[in-house]
């Protein structure tokens, strides 16, 4: 993994001094969705919960400004990176659940390539991919938090 649980811990203290901690999420973030890997690692996840949780009004909001971004990016994975984030933040975070809710319209655009205007971009695998995992995660946030987040 990027961060080992004690040393991520130690990094992620030495981080919070050198930078404010919005600055820190942005670029766990950034590393976690470009580091290239099959999935994001459990140690980068860690650590972007903890950031997180550790500002519950402030964070939620830069994850969210951040992941939209990488939603956006150009290749499929990192698309696919971000909304693997999207959906840990989304089951454990009610204001971040909310800002990601008012964004749905654009993100089903993102996730899925369903615009003429805005295909998926490649490689197509990840593309596909993406599509897949979206079409899970709706699914399982519907069935979790749907009745509370009636549009």
């Amino acid at each position: 993994g990027l961060l080992g649980s004690k040393r991520g811990r130690a990094m992620s203290e030495v981080g919070k001094m050198e930078m404010d901690a919005a600055t820190l999420l942005r670029k766990e973030i950034d590393r976690a969705v470009t580091a290239g890997q099959e999935g994001i690692s459990p140690a980068c996840l860690a650590s972007i919960k903890g950031l997180v949780r550790a500002d519950p009004v402030h964070a939620p909001k830069v994850a969210l400004e951040t992941l939209l971004l990488h939603l956006k990016a150009s290749h499929s994975q990192e698309r696919l990176g971000a909304l693997e984030i999207a959906d840990v933040l989304f089951q454990r975070s009610h204001p971040f659940r909310l800002g990601f809710v008012r964004q749905m319209d654009s993100v089903l655009i993102l996730a899925t390539g369903h615009s003429r205007e805005q295909p998926l971009p490649p490689p197509a695998k990840y593309a596909r991919k993406l599509r897949q995992e979206f079409c899970k995660v709706i699914t399982r946030w519907n069935d979790a938090f749907g009745a509370k987040h009636k549009s």
